[in-house]
């Protein structure tokens, strides 16, 4: 009895390490190694629907099917670091497409959190925006024109909020130098 016991937890255990070993490895596969600019999307998204969070609160705009959409979003972000990281491993570019994209990705959240502390009114350093919305600059098509894909219309007004919070900041230094 005591025997049948052991030999059943043994191979519980390897089944278990098993399938966690190849899921593990599925993982590493489609994201690439957990490198810092990996780990830093990974806690800006996470920040990101925090801060969101807090201000639907803050300002009474609570609602499912945002915070649905919201998901959404944050998943689609994920399956495209996942493409373009199977992108650089078929055509072994380095690692080029995952960074790209995972940079992006990270300058949007953090524009996105900004916007967010802004809208509840935190004084957000001038050197900090100015980092995040070089970083998030327009892209240009293939005649050099400006274009503004869906995820970037959103841009817009975060930077105009972002100006009127500076706006505001620098009034209240002006204020305290008086």
């Amino acid at each position: 009895m005591q025997n049948s016991n052991f030999i059943s937890n043994f191979f519980q255990n390897v089944y278990t390490e098993g399938i966690l070993g190849a899921l593990f490895g599925i993982v590493l596969y489609l994201f690439g190694t957990p490198d810092n600019l990996l780990i830093a999307l990974i806690a800006m998204i996470i920040i990101d629907i925090l801060t969101g969070i807090v201000k639907a609160i803050a300002l009474r705009q609570v609602a499912s099917n945002r915070m649905l959409i919201g998901g959404a979003r944050k998943f689609g972000m994920v399956c495209i670091v996942v493409v373009a990281n199977v992108l650089d491993s078929v055509f072994e570019i380095g690692g080029i497409l995952r960074t790209l994209t995972i940079s992006y990705f990270i300058a949007n959240e953090g524009v996105s959190i900004l916007e967010n502390w802004s809208l509840l009114g935190l004084p957000i350093p001038k050197k900090l925006r100015e980092v995040l919305a070089a970083l998030h600059e327009k892209e240009k098509d293939e005649n050099g024109k400006e274009i503004e894909p869906k995820t970037q219309a959103k841009a817009g007004t975060q930077t105009e909020s972002m100006q009127s919070v500076d706006n505001e900041t620098e009034n209240i230094e002006s204020q305290k130098e008086e």
